[in-house]
């Protein structure tokens, strides 16, 4: 992912967001920050073309929505549009995890008493 200068984000503010979105250490991300300040772009983030089509497309619906003058606007907006269906996904699979739980607490319930035991004993938690 490439970020790209403009004369209206605080440097500080980009380190954060640096530091924060992308996991870089204070140092590596005040380095990128004065590169993308001195040679108008930086590289913070590397991701395959599954991930970066899916931003794109993420950008794309969100511009699709009306006009947007800003294009940070969008991105921000595109970015928690793509923050939303990942926290959807993931109670969609907490979801399954405890349904699948319930299912194994109903077959076990079938076994013979001295099966039980060894089954739960050895069954790994589903739920983290």
């Amino acid at each position: 992912m490439i970020l790209l200068n403009d004369d209206y984000t605080p440097m500080d503010f980009v380190v954060v967001v640096l530091q924060t979105v992308f996991g870089m250490s204070r140092e590596k991300a005040t380095l990128v920050m004065l590169q993308v300040h001195r040679e108008g772009m930086g590289v913070c983030g590397t991701y395959t073309r599954e991930v970066a089509a899916h931003v794109d497309q993420a950008l794309k619906r969100v511009l699709a929505q009306g006009p947007i003058v800003e294009t940070h606007k969008a991105a921000i907006l595109a970015a928690l549009d793509i923050t939303n269906e990942l926290f959807q996904a993931k109670k969609g699979e907490r979801e399954v995890a405890a349904r699948l739980a319930a299912l194994a607490d109903d077959l076990a319930k079938l076994l013979p008493p001295a099966k039980r035991k060894a089954i739960v004993s050895q069954a790994p938690s589903v739920l983290t």
